[in-house]
Parts: structure tokens; C-alpha cells; sequence
């Protein structure tokens, strides 16, 4: 009894436990996906004010004395000017070529052959310088113009800060590739099909990728702008894969741990059941042995009574009622008193587990017939009809003093609490089950029933369902627990069906 109790204290005990300890881990869960939010989204700021700070450029936008002097002829112009100012240089360049001449003679000193006069040049010049300015005036009068001359997207010079990323891509206006940076073809070509589904400008998304082991990558898709001009676009991978194992490590540690702790609060659930029960088991042991005390040592004085009360049953004349009817009430209750007596001892052995029991092959038909004639006088004294359903030759190993004891409670109760002119019905038969055969014993009644909700209480020690019943039909509250306690040992299971004031049901599987 004790064992079973623990066991359900332990369950509770347990749940409480697991219900803390999941509370923790999902509040630790929250927590970490939290701080990977947090983690992304920094990451997501740093790429972001990395490609803000990055600027394109050519080679017109570097310094021309930081380049060697031999490269400052191939620096490609940015811009084209037209008019007036075209002419102002050219004239501009004659006069310095004057002065070479002057200073250098008329020959070449280490080719040794005559120098080219500057009268040619003049005129192809100046002719050059008429037909710019009438396209000029024709094309766009007499103003200076700056025209913009782009570069093709493969000839600028990457950013510096391109480097610091995974893989990159750049494309131009026409979407084609034309620089990038991979270190893993398969990752790269993952990435970039990830990246079409990603618009210009938009915010840095994460993106998973497989290869050996599962990947995870912010990409962010920017255009490439340069004096406003759209020359094409460019793509960035960088590599978040630490931040997600890290997460997946720590929920990894969280269900191991979860597991963990559930049976360790098994554990202690069991520990602190058992600690909490200490008190009330010592409790409990000691009222068993005082009943088994009591009960035993009450034994001797109710038999005397009853012997006593017997003896002068027989020396009283017959003709004294009111001495007679006395003698008769001691009598009766002194055998009430000796029936509660002998169930208590009875429950105390039982819990105790040190009932005497002997097991033999017996006859449950010629049982159940020898018991039900035990009761037929009280049934006859309440003109109730007692009807046997017995089928002969119905055998079973067990005892047969403990048997009889749980059949004849049950059959006693069902004669007192049936009203006058009803009826019992007492069966036993064999039930074939899907392992084996079993005998099952079937006493009804048409009495006063049980209401539906305190039918799960009827087999607790002492339980009655009203102080009336107990007043008109006496008893303790202690036969069916008796009963259920006699075949539940025998390995059997009792059941019970009833509706209210049409009657009772008791099957009993052996």
C-alpha cells in the first residue's frame, strides 16, 4: 500500500520538478536565441558600415604622384571637355613646344636627325581646333560642355574592404559576372543562387548552404554607383556559421541536460516521497499493531461472552421473554462485536503480509452453492427469491477458507440491502479470455443500488455511503474491502455495476 503511495508522491513530486527545470531551460533557450539575434544583427551592422565606408574607384580618381612616372601616360581621363577650352590647351602645348625648340636646337641630340619644325603641326592643329569648335557650335553652341567618361565595371579598382568577406561577386549592368573571390566552388555557386532571390539595398539576409557540414552566410546585394552613375552590382558573403553551431552546441547541452535532469528528479522525487512518508508509515505501523493487539486480545473475552450468553440461553425458561430477549441482544451484538474483531485482525495480517494461507485444488462451483445455502434462511425471513445459476465442475487452486469468506460478503450484501419480495442472483461459469480460461462468479440483486459516483469508493476500508444504511443493516464498512483484498491475492480482479433503486452488480474473474 505503502509502495504504491510512494510511488504516485513520486510522480508529483517529479512532475513539479520537471516543470521547473523546463521552465529554466526554455527561459536559457530564449536567452540564447536572443543573444544570436543579437549577434546577427551586429554582424549585419558591421557589413553594412563596411560597405557604406567602401568607395569605388578608377584609375582617374588616383593620384597621379603616387603612380610611378611611366603609368601617368596610361592614367585613363575622367572627364572630356569640348569649346573654347579645348582650343586654349592646344595653344597652351604650342608655346611649350617653342620653347623646347629653342633650348634643344634644331637637332636631336641623341638621334642625330633633324627635329620636326612646328609650322606642320600648327596648321593640322589648327585645323583640328576649327572643326572641334564648329562641331562645338554646331552640336552644342557656344558653351563648354563636361561629358562623363564611365569605365567598363572590370576596370575599376576593387575596395579594399572586399577582401575582409568570405566570397564576393561582382556583376555589371548586363548581369554578368565579371570578378569574384571563392575559396569553395560548391559553397560559391550555392551563394550565388541564394543571392538572386535578394533584392538591391535590402537588409543583409542569412542564408544556408550545405557542404561537408551545414554552412550559414549573410548576403547583401549593393549596387555600384560612381558619380551617380549605375555601372552594375556586387555581392558579399560573410560567414556567420559560428554563431548558429554555437546555438546549435548550446540546445544540444540543453537536452542533454534536460534528460539529465529528469532522472535525477526522479530521483529525488522518489527520496523526498519516501522521507515525507517515514512519518506517517511509523504511524500507520503502529496502529496496525495495536489492532492486531486489540483485535487478538479480544478474541478470548468475546468468546466467553458468547459462551457465556449461550449457557444461559439454555438455562432461561422459555416462558421469561423480557430475560430471553436481553440474552438474545447480547448474543447478537456480541457476534457483531466478534465479526469486526476478526476483520480487523484480518486486515491487519494483510497488510502485514502475514495471512495464513493455504492453496489447494478445489471445487468453485460446490463452493459458491455450500455459501449461498448459508444465506438462504436470512433471504427466506425477507421472502426475498435466491435464484443459482451453477455450472457444475468448475475448478480452481486456491484457499478455500478465504474464497468462502469473500463470496459470503458478497452475497450477504446483496440479501441486505434488496428490499422484501426481491431478488439474487448467485452464477458462476467459465469465460474464455484471449489467454486463458477463467471462472467468473456473478451475484446480483434487486436492491437499492449505489449512486454512480461513489462507486470508486465503495472498496475503501471503513467507507459507507450513508449513516442510515449503516443504522438498518449494521456492519463496519470493512466487507468489501475484505473481499477485494481476498481476490486481488488470489490474482483475480472484482468489478462493480449498479443503478440507483433497480439493483447491484459484483463480477468476480478468477
Amino acid at each position: 500500500m505503502f509502495r504504491r503511495l510512494q510511488l504516485k508522491m513520486t510522480v508529483y513530486y517529479t512532475l513539479i520538478l520537471i516543470g521547473i527545470l523546463v521552465a529554466t531551460n526554455l527561459s536559457v533557450y530564449l536567452l540564447m536565441v536572443n543573444y544570436n539575434n543579437y549577434q546577427i544583427a551586429s554582424e549585419i551592422k558591421f557589413m553594412l558600415e563596411s560597405i557604406e565606408s567602401s568607395e569605388w574607384l578608377y584609375e582617374t580618381d588616383t593620384d597621379a604622384d603616387d603612380l610611378p612616372e611611366a603609368d601617368e601616360a596610361s592614367i585613363r581621363p575622367m572627364f572630356l571637355s569640348s569649346g573654347d577650352e579645348t582650343s586654349n590647351d592646344k595653344d597652351d602645348d604650342e608655346d611649350d613646344d617653342d620653347e623646347k625648340e629653342d633650348d634643344d636646337g634644331k637637332y636631336d641630340d641623341d638621334l642625330d636627325v633633324p627635329k620636326q619644325t612646328d609650322s606642320e603641326p600648327e596648321i593640322e592643329t589648327s585645323t583640328a581646333i576649327d572643326e572641334t569648335q564648329t562641331s562645338g557650335e554646331d552640336e552644342s553652341g557656344p558653351e563648354s560642355i563636361e561629358q562623363l567618361i564611365l569605365p567598363k565595371t572590370e576596370d575599376l579598382l576593387i575596395p579594399k574592404i572586399l577582401d575582409s568577406f568570405s566570397f564576393y561577386a561582382i556583376y555589371d549592368n548586363q548581369d554578368h559576372l565579371v570578378r569574384r573571390k571563392s575559396d569553395n566552388e560548391d559553397v560559391f555557386n550555392q551563394l550565388v543562387d541564394k543571392s538572386m532571390l535578394i533584392k538591391e539595398g535590402d537588409t543583409p539576409s542569412v542564408a544556408e548552404v550545405r557542404s561537408e557540414r551545414e554552412l550559414y552566410y549573410l548576403i547583401a546585394k549593393m549596387p555600384i554607383i560612381i558619380q551617380n552613375q549605375r555601372l552594375g552590382h556586387y555581392v558579399v558573403f560573410k560567414d556567420v556559421t559560428l554563431v548558429f553551431e554555437t546555438l546549435r552546441n548550446l540546445v544540444k547541452i540543453l537536452i542533454y541536460s534536460f534528460i539529465a535532469g529528469v532522472i535525477v528528479s526522479v530521483g529525488i522525487g522518489y527520496l523526498i516521497a519516501g522521507r515525507s512518508l517515514k512519518p506517517i508509515i511509523r504511524a500507520y505501523e503502529s496502529k496496525q499493531v495495536f489492532l492486531a493487539n486489540a483485535s487478538h486480545e479480544l478474541k478470548t473475552p468475546l468468546s466467553i461472552i458468547m459462551l457465556s450468553t449461550e449457557t444461559l440461553e439454555g438455562e432461561v425458561d422459555e416462558s421469561k421473554t423480557f430475560e430471553r430477549g436481553i440474552i438474545t441482544g447480547i448474543k447478537e451484538e456480541t457476534m457483531k462485536m466478534n465479526e469486526l474483531v476478526r476483520n480487523l485482525l484480518f486486515l491487519a495480517r494483510s497488510d502485514n503480509h502475514t495471512i495464513a494461507s493455504a492453496k489447494e485444488e478445489l471445487d468453485l462451483s460446490v463452493l459458491l452453492s455450500g455459501e449461498s445455502d448459508k444465506f438462504k434462511r436470512f433471504a427466506t425471513a425477507k421472502a426475498i427469491a435466491v435464484e443459482e445459476i451453477i455450472t457444475p465442475g468448475i475448478r480452481y487452486h486456491g484457499d478455500k477458507r478465504l474464497l468462502a469468506q469473500a463470496f459470503g460478503i458478497l452475497i450477504d450484501n446483496a440479501i441486505k440491502y434488496t428490499k422484501e419480495h426481491g431478488q439474487v442472483v448467485i452464477k458462476i461459469e467459465n469465460v474464455q479470455s484471449v489467454k486463458h480460461v477463467s471462472a467468473r462468479v456473478t451475484i446480483s440483486d434487486s436492491g437499492i443500488g449505489i449512486p454512480t459516483d461513489e462507486l470508486a469508493n465503495i472498496f475503501d476500508r471503513f467507507y459507507r455511503l450513508d449513516s442510515s444504511r449503516s443504522k438498518e443493516t449494521g456492519g463496519h464498512g470493512l466487507g468489501l474491502s475484505i473481499a477485494k483484498e481476498i481476490i486481488e491475492d488470489h490474482g483475480g480482479s472484482i468489478r462493480v455495476n449498479s443503478i440507483e433503486n433497480i439493483g447491484t452488480t459484483f463480477m468476480v474473474d478468477l
